[in-house]
Order: structure tokens, then C-alpha cells, then sequence
């Protein structure tokens, strides 16, 4: 039997899985939250919100936006999440912690420098999970064939 061989790239470190297929990006389960920003540039509400866990959307609150890309699954301060990075600084790192840890508090660092908590999370939404049922019921046992 032949296995297959699937490997990821998470930063520098190459991990494999023989006989799996490479998982599905990262995601997060949350759907959008609000945190106040507190410093320069643009202090005030900032809006997060994804339609599938893996592109996030930040609005500021003169209105414009900037994209963020989920890279990683991390587990910082105890809490699992998500780190996103922006295609123009991926150095920048921000981490969103899954619901149930106990302080939903955004993270961000530089680099590999220490997370600081930059904002508590508020007005938390969650993406709905997606249905597994089936695309058309079962065939009705009337509607079956019967042998002869």
C-alpha cells in the first residue's frame, strides 16, 4: 500500500502527515466583533468581520478598511485562535482567541516579540457552522424498488 505524503509549512518548520491530505486552512469560528482602539493613528471603534473565519475585514472609524489573512492556529496566553497577518506588513500580527477563553481580549505583536493586549472584544458574533445534512432526503421505503 502506497501512503501519501502531505506537508505543511508553518513559518520555518515543516510538518507532514503521511497517508492525510494537507487540512483545510485555519479558520476561526468567530463571525465579527468590536474592540476600541486607543491609540494613533484613528482611535475609536473598530469593526472586525468575516463571512468564513480566513479574511478578515478591519473597518476603521473614518470608514475605510484593511484586509487580514488567518496564517496560523496559535495557542497564546492559554487560549487557542487564530493569527491574521495584512499582505503589506506580515510581520504585524494580530491574534483572535476562539470563544471560551476566558478573557476575549485582542493580541497583537511584531516579529516574534512578546503579544500585548491591545483591546477587549465586544459585540461577539459566531459564523454558523455549516449544515452536514444531506441534499435530498432518503427515498420514502414506498419509493424503493422492490425485488421481484
Amino acid at each position: 500500500m502506497r501512503l501519501r505524503m502531505a506537508a505543511l509549512a508553518v513559518g520555518s518548520i515543516l510538518v507532514s502527515n503521511p497517508g492525510l491530505a494537507l487540512p483545510a486552512r485555519p479558520a476561526s469560528p468567530l463571525a465579527s466583533f468590536d474592540w476600541t482602539y486607543r491609540a494613533e493613528p484613528e482611535p475609536g471603534l473598530r469593526h472586525w468581520t468575516s463571512p468564513d473565519g480566513v479574511v478578515w475585514i478591519e473597518t476603521y472609524p473614518d470608514g475605510h478598511a484593511e484586509t487580514q489573512v488567518v496564517g496560523a492556529v496559535a495557542r497564546v496566553g492559554g487560549c487557542r485562535g487564530v493569527i491574521t497577518t495584512k499582505a503589506d506588513s506580515p510581520t504585524a500580527q494580530t491574534f483572535i482567541p476562539d470563544p471560551g477563553c476566558p478573557q476575549m481580549v485582542l493580541m497583537f505583536r511584531f516579529g516574534n516579540e512578546p503579544w500585548r493586549a491591545i483591546g477587549i472584544m465586544r459585540s461577539i458574533t459566531l459564523r454558523r457552522p455549516q449544515s452536514s445534512a444531506p441534499l435530498a432526503p432518503p427515498p420514502s421505503p414506498s419509493a424503493r424498488e422492490s425485488p421481484i
